[in-house]
């Protein structure tokens, strides 16, 4: 079985428990205006161009009619690339790449064996990513099943925003699940994500195994203490629920959008101030709460 990925980033500290590898896949059922994994969103490879990195050779140009010099601007014509890698493989300075990548399940496992080291002396495992797992959630599940079969512990960051089926099928190898709640309110979830959260909501409801419900807290969208309290309401009756934790805005994404000749303007920071009163609105509820990875209680938020 064969998926697509960006990558495997090795070594995480902030994807699950202990020492981590991460399996981005390609492909994504939201469009999040802050998204700070911008490459995964389409499930197509993608043209890169770092712009800091070419030397203006203007081979390119007489390669591919996709690649124009505006005044002496590199100006790419996406819709014109058909995604040959010929200006790829002419590039002397590897100003432009390809995002993504076809690979089997055994050709992720090898990779991920290669730190089995760290799994155990960690509590680590592997994490599947995105994008989405329930975009390729055959290939996710593939590739958790060969984890668990070596003995390496699984685990899922999703949006859970697809079929009760397709919530099953990554069930059945996955020890871990860390889910978004983006919005409370569906209307509001539509407008920054492209999608309502019914589907989602039902599915955190489905879900047996320990979970881990998360809220990316997205300047001027849901960093208000009435939304963050209402979503740690509904998180803390999740049975399996282990803690509810807030993530603070991440401008990661902007420059990756850059290479991808996307349009989008950085946010501004949440302040520790407010990241403060935002994790005493969750912790109000009763719910066991995080913040950017460590834990808060009132007494020392």
């Amino acid at each position: 079985m064969q998926g697509r990925i960006t990558e495997i980033q090795h070594s995480s500290v902030h994807d699950g428990p202990g020492l981590r590898s991460v399996v981005f896949l390609k492909g994504c059922q939201l469009r999040c205006f802050w998204c700070h994994n911008p490459e995964t969103i389409e499930s197509a490879e993608q043209l890169f161009f770092e712009e800091n990195s070419c030397i203006h050779c203007g081979r390119c140009f007489e390669l591919c009619p996709a690649h124009q010099n505006r005044d002496g601007k590199h100006i790419i014509l996406r819709d014109k690339c058909n995604m040959c890698g010929t200006c790829v493989e002419n590039c002397p300075s590897k100003a432009l790449t390809i995002c993504g990548k076809t690979v089997s399940g055994e050709e992720v496992l090898k990779d991920l064996l290669e730190d089995s080291v760290f799994y155990r002396t960690s509590g680590g495992g592997v994490t599947i990513s995105g994008g989405d797992p329930g975009f390729q959630p055959d290939f996710a599940a593939e590739i958790m099943r060969l984890s668990q079969q070596a003995g390496i512990h699984t685990a899922i960051e999703t949006n859970l925003c697809y079929s009760e089926e397709t919530l099953q099928k990554l069930l059945q190898f996955c020890d871990l699940v860390m889910a978004d709640i983006k919005h409370i309110d569906t209307a509001k979830h539509r407008i920054g994500t492209g999608r309502g959260n019914e589907l989602i909501l039902e599915n955190i409801q489905r879900i047996t195994k320990p979970l881990i419900l998360r809220t990316p807290v997205i300047p001027g969208f849901n960093d208000d203490p009435e939304t963050i309290r209402a979503i740690a309401n509904f998180a803390k009756k999740q049975p399996s629920l282990l803690y509810y934790e807030l993530l603070t805005y991440n401008p990661l994404g902007i420059a990756k959008a850059e290479k991808l000749g996307l349009n989008v303007k950085p946010l501004p920071y949440i302040t520790p101030e407010h990241a403060e009163e935002l994790t005493c609105a969750a912790l109000s509820t009763g719910v066991k709460t995080y913040l950017n990875g460590k834990e808060k209680r009132e007494n020392n938020v």
